[in-house]
């Protein structure tokens, strides 16, 4: 996780897929840095957003948890995983959580 938060959409609008995210950039550098390819990224109220460049999913009792899209994109990866939640019978919910929820899952995954 690093020190970068995402925007508030009154900022940057999440679901532009734009080259002026010097937070999602920024966050790669620190992730880099420490050898690793994505950073885990909050939003400005400390819930889970999303990472820099892919989209984070949680696995909890399972359940697959995905923070909703008010802070990064409703990318066509994750509704597609999404969809195949819903027609396996795996549930699957958009929903604020915390770090601390991810420390306690089961397995978490990204997909870009």
């Amino acid at each position: 996780t690093c020190h970068v938060r995402r925007g508030a959409p009154d900022v940057q609008d999440p679901n532009w897929n734009s080259h002026s995210k010097l937070n999602c950039i920024a966050a790669c550098i620190q992730a880099n840095l420490v050898g690793a390819d994505e950073s885990l990224m909050l939003d400005p109220h400390g819930f889970v957003a999303t990472c820099n460049s892919v989209n984070f999913f949680c696995i909890r009792k399972g359940e697959v948890w995905t923070p909703t899209s008010k802070y990064q994109m409703a990318g066509i990866t994750r509704s597609n995983l999404l969809k195949l939640c819903n027609q396996n019978d795996i549930p699957a919910r958009e929903l604020d959580f915390y770090l601390t929820h991810v420390y306690g899952a089961d397995e978490v995954s990204t997909t870009g």
